[in-house]
């Protein structure tokens, strides 16, 4: 039989199993988001050192006007695509007469 010092320390030992799994797991979690973060930006998990691919890349990017044409470049693309919509709309009004014409010509012979 087992009284209420011992249900209330068994209550305690579980909460504190809770806890600690609780505390694993998210340990866990960041540990592979950190690790996800790194290798995912090329960087090495464990090190300060910047692979030279990445380095190069930056370099070129700062070279050809850097993050400013990169922003101007997409503030422009809707535009761009009201423009090409427009282009497409000619394009399918001129098939479809051409379309219609040859139709009636095939039609009349």
């Amino acid at each position: 039989m087992t009284g209420p010092c011992d249900q209330e320390t068994g209550k305690c030992s579980s909460c504190r199993n809770d806890t600690l799994s609780k505390s694993v797991c998210v340990r866990v979690c960041v540990s592979v988001s950190l690790n996800f973060t790194s290798s995912s930006s090329y960087l090495r998990a464990a090190g300060n050192k910047v692979p030279a691919s990445l380095l190069e890349k930056a370099g070129r990017l700062r070279d050809e006007g850097g993050v400013g044409v990169i922003n101007k470049l997409m503030s422009d693309l809707p535009e761009l695509l009201n423009r090409n919509r427009e282009i497409l709309d000619v394009v399918r009004s001129s098939v479809n007469v051409l379309w219609t014409q040859s139709t009636f010509s095939v039609v009349a012979k």
